[in-house]
C-alpha cells in the first residue's frame, strides 16, 4: 500500500517542487531587474556592475551570473521580453485578420499603463548603455526571424513559396512599431501617466496606418 501511494503522490510532489523552483527563479529575476534600474536611477550608469546589482538584489555575484552573462544582457533582456510578449500575442491573432489591425489590437491589449511604465524604464536604460543596445538589437533580430516563420508565413506565405516576402513584410510591421516607439520616447522624458499612454497608442496607430496601404493592396 505504501508503494502504491508513493507512485500516486510522487509526481505531484515533483510538480510542486518544480513549481516552487520556477517561482523562485521568477522572483530572483524580478529582483535583478528592479535592482539594475535602482542602481541606474540612484547611483548612475558609472556604478552599474554585476557586483553592485547583485548586492542591491540581495543575491551573490555567482547567482547573478547564473541568470545573466552581464549587466548589459540583463538590461536588454527586459526590452526583449516585451518584444517577445508582442510576438506571442501577434501569433495568436486570427489568421484572416489584416496585419495592421493585428498590430493595433495587440498593442492596445498588452500596453496597460503599468506595462508602459516598465517598458519605458527598460527602453531608456537600453538607450543609455551602448552595449545593452547591442544586446537588444541582437535579441530583436532573432525574434523578427522567429515571428516571420510563425506569424509571417501564416499570413503572407501559407504555402511556404516565398519566405523572403514573409520576412520582409513581417519586418516592416515590427519596424513601424519600433519607429513609433522611438518617436514617442523622444517626446516623453518625464513621468509616464495616462496621457503618455494615450500618446503612445496614438503613435502606434499612426505608424500602422502609414503602412496599411502596402498590406491592403
Amino acid at each position: 500500500m505504501h508503494t502504491v501511494q508513493a507512485r500516486v503522490y510522487a509526481p505531484r510532489v515533483n510538480d510542486v517542487l518544480s513549481g516552487r523552483r520556477e517561482a523562485n527563479k521568477a522572483r530572483t529575476r524580478a529582483a535583478l531587474v528592479a535592482a539594475v534600474y535602482h542602481v541606474i536611477e540612484t547611483e548612475g550608469i558609472e556604478a552599474l556592475t554585476a557586483e553592485r546589482v547583485a548586492d542591491a538584489a540581495g543575491i551573490s555575484r555567482r547567482t547573478f551570473f547564473n541568470y545573466f552573462t552581464s549587466v548589459e544582457a540583463l538590461i536588454a533582456a527586459e526590452s526583449a521580453d516585451i518584444l517577445e510578449r508582442v510576438r506571442r500575442a501577434l501569433a495568436a491573432r486570427p489568421a484572416d485578420e489584416s496585419p495592421v489591425t493585428s498590430v493595433i489590437g495587440v498593442i492596445e491589449e498588452l500596453f496597460t499603463l503599468d506595462l508602459l511604465v516598465d517598458a519605458t524604464r527598460a527602453w531608456r536604460a537600453v538607450e543609455r548603455v551602448p552595449a545593452a543596445r547591442r544586446y537588444a538589437l541582437e535579441a530583436g533580430s532573432g525574434q523578427v526571424a522567429e515571428l516571420a516563420h510563425e506569424w509571417g508565413r501564416r499570413l503572407f506565405d501559407p504555402q511556404g513559396d516565398d519566405p523572403l516576402r514573409a520576412a520582409v513584410l513581417t519586418a516592416t510591421v515590427l519596424t513601424a512599431f519600433e519607429e513609433a516607439r522611438r518617436h514617442w520616447l523622444s517626446r516623453h522624458q518625464g513621468e509616464i501617466d495616462e496621457s503618455a499612454l494615450a500618446a503612445f497608442l496614438d503613435d502606434v496607430r499612426r505608424a500602422a496606418e502609414i503602412i496599411r496601404p502596402a498590406f491592403d493592396r
